[in-house]
């Protein structure tokens, strides 16, 4: 809750150049009256710090205490846990740490900008014969896909996929990808 003067010495920078660190339930103002007039509200609602989406989603979640575990499978996929220990992934260089609301806890997570969206790039892109077997069978493709991958054996045969549509994002690198 800090910013860190060794940090700032390393990059030359002074902490007096960033803003003060507060937490996200305090107050930091109150809706002005042309704000309040343009959005249909009342002059002087008190406005919240507030988080951002991925540490707010954690919290909703229900990551209040170490040791839970989140699956984000959307557009993008997410995995993500919570912990009182920040412990940096030198190695791999594959978490992402995130500074949960909650003050004592860290949400080390693994991001891929694919998820859904691999997904959807498949059935788009591969599986037109079953977008027509859906379509007569009255399913989604999403199903078909599902019970045909339900006979394929454990391994798929060797076959891998990279996720990385867009290059890999952590660790960066733009030319990793899951197509050409």
């Amino acid at each position: 809750m800090e910013w860190s003067e060794e940090l700032c010495r390393t990059f030359k920078v002074s902490s007096d150049k960033f803003p003060r660190v507060i937490k996200p339930w305090e107050i930091i103002g109150e809706l002005t009256e042309e704000a309040a007039e343009k959005c249909g509200l009342v002059r002087g609602i008190p406005i919240a710090a507030g988080a951002g989406n991925f540490t707010s989603s954690c919290l909703g979640a229900g990551m209040v205490k170490p040791s839970v575990g989140l699956d984000v499978a959307g557009t993008a996929a997410c995995f993500a846990t919570s912990t009182i220990k920040l412990v940096p992934d030198r190695g791999f260089r594959t978490l992402l740490y995130a500074k949960s609301v909650i003050p004592e806890l860290w949400i080390p997570h693994a991001y891929i900008g694919g998820g859904g969206l691999c997904l959807r790039w498949f059935r788009d892109e591969i599986a037109s014969r079953e977008k027509a077997l859906a379509e007569k069978a009255g399913k989604s493709t999403y199903a078909i896909l599902d019970e045909e991958a339900s006979v394929v054996p454990r391994g798929s045969d060797g076959l891998f996929f990279i996720p990385h549509l867009g290059g890999r994002m952590y660790p960066y690198n733009p030319k990793m990808r899951g197509r050409g």
